[in-house]
């Protein structure tokens, strides 16, 4: 309903961030009654795998811990306390979960988990 602006990696990521739940509807694999079957992942020395709608992918590590869900769930995300890198135009929440854009910031819309982003 384009109220709000989301990153790529949160489309079809099992989360609602749209009002609405928009951001979650029509993704590949839900309620599908088809079993994928493939054979094992073997990733990289520099890739981590995990599942991007439902089917398992290799990721550069660089991706891991950069406030961008870009695995179903989040997956890449968790786990990254201490660890989160922003890129230079993104801003880390103080909780160290996520990064959000400038321009999200004291918006009036509160998108870090621990509402940082909205006490600046």
């Amino acid at each position: 309903n384009r109220q709000k602006c989301i990153v790529r990696g949160q489309v079809c990521n099992g989360k609602n961030d749209c009002p609405g739940g928009d951001d979650e509807s029509d993704c590949p694999g839900k309620d599908s009654d088809v079993a994928m079957t493939q054979a094992p992942l073997v990733c990289k020395s520099d890739e981590f795998s995990c599942k991007v709608m439902g089917v398992g992918m290799c990721l550069h590590q660089k991706v891991r811990c950069d406030g961008n869900h870009d695995c179903d769930g989040g997956a890449d995300e968790q786990d990254c306390a201490g660890k989160l890198k922003c890129s230079f135009d993104l801003w880390p929440c103080d909780d160290g979960l996520r990064c959000y854009a400038k321009t999200e910031w004291c918006n009036g819309v509160r998108d870090c988990k621990d509402n940082s982003d909205e006490n600046k």
